[in-house]
């Protein structure tokens, strides 16, 4: 028990040393493209079994009418992807396991997705996730966005919302981006 309470210490110990270390080498142009001017989005989850449900269908089908690029990064919290999982055209899907012993993504298309220039970045996860958190951190993307709230939150705007309702979510969410000019 000792050494597990040890080795959690120096696990989160890590952690707090990579995000810090990915926040100080952050370069990014901060700032938010109304929906008009946005170029390209990242959405991540969390993975679930209605991966296709009506929420990240509405997103999709939002941006698409905009003619916005959209690439979605979903995270599965399992060591391996299950077998049938399928990609899909503009998903990138990572395992658990394709993160090192304390969590940060070690897949290369991650690497790409963290670099890659969103205008706005989109985190509907429901929960903190370290992994996802550093990915957050990392982010070139000029705008990020959070639905939930937590100490060194790496967001630039966290819009709290009912965590049963995903459609109500985007509604309000779309509400308040389409005010930003």
């Amino acid at each position: 028990n000792k050494e597990k309470k040890m080795f959690a210490f120096f696990k989160n110990k890590s952690r707090v040393n990579a995000l810090a270390a990915a926040r100080k080498k952050l370069k990014r142009k901060m700032g938010f493209t109304n929906f008009n001017d946005l170029k390209k989005v990242g959405i991540i989850i969390k993975y679930q079994l209605d991966i296709e449900n009506r929420a990240i269908n509405k997103l999709l089908e939002f941006f698409k009418g905009k003619g916005i690029h959209t690439e979605m990064l979903v995270y599965y919290p399992d060591k391996k992807l299950p077998a049938n999982v399928k990609a899909r055209l503009g998903m990138l899907y990572f395992a658990e396991g394709d993160t090192n012993w304390f969590g940060k993504p070690n897949k290369r298309e991650v690497e790409e997705f963290i670099n890659d220039d969103f205008g706005l970045l989109i985190d509907f996860s429901l929960e903190h996730i370290y992994s996802l958190q550093y990915i957050i951190q990392a982010s070139i993307a000029a705008f990020k966005v959070e639905r939930i709230s937590y100490n060194d939150d790496p967001y630039d705007f966290v819009l709290l919302g009912d965590k049963d309702d995903d459609i109500k979510y985007i509604d309000d969410l779309f509400k308040y981006l389409s005010k930003v000019q």
